[in-house]
């Protein structure tokens, strides 16, 4: 179940941030309420985490997979300098290397991965993003995939299980 690891996740996108603001702030979403309306300017830069679908794979006696897909947002700046830039780069290797460690999400899920599959992006940008009512300001995209075995969670074809 999402709920068991969507934190985990978060927490592996606080990565050492540019200058010297220390750690990304990754908002939590489930154990610990924090999804932002919008975003503080003076907060940046932060990082928000959601799953865009799910798609599940079951059979009577055989394996039961959910795949999850997500984007987390990286808000990086309160704006849209070009000078910016320089800065922004890091972030790319910052954010591969912290979802290259943690592939299990600490034993929590089969698989975690940013998207690499037919040429799409695993991360975009720089980006201009809006969140909330906010300024335009520059941040990045990611893409992520998690894989989830859910065998102990249900039994295909038992209608008693809710």
């Amino acid at each position: 179940m999402i709920e068991n690891w969507i934190d985990a996740l978060t927490a592996i996108w606080e990565v050492t941030a540019h200058g010297n603001k220390g750690l990304v702030y990754s908002f939590k979403v489930y154990k610990k309420d924090e999804f932002p309306e919008s975003i503080d300017p003076a907060k940046f830069p932060v990082a928000i985490s959601y799953p865009i679908q799910v798609s599940s794979e079951y059979s009577a006696g055989g394996m039961k997979i959910d795949y999850w897909t997500g984007i987390t947002e990286f808000h990086l700046f309160p704006d849209v300098k070009k000078s910016n830039l320089p800065d922004i780069l890091p972030y790319f290797a910052r954010i591969r290397n912290a979802a290259g460690a943690n592939m299990m999400l600490s034993g929590a899920v089969s698989q975690f991965m940013l998207r690499s599959a037919g040429g799409a992006a695993s991360i975009q940008g720089p980006l201009t993003l809006q969140y909330g009512d906010e300024e335009p300001h520059h941040g990045l995209i990611v893409h992520w995939i998690v894989e989830e075995k859910v065998n102990t969670e249900f039994t295909a074809g038992d209608p008693s299980v809710t």
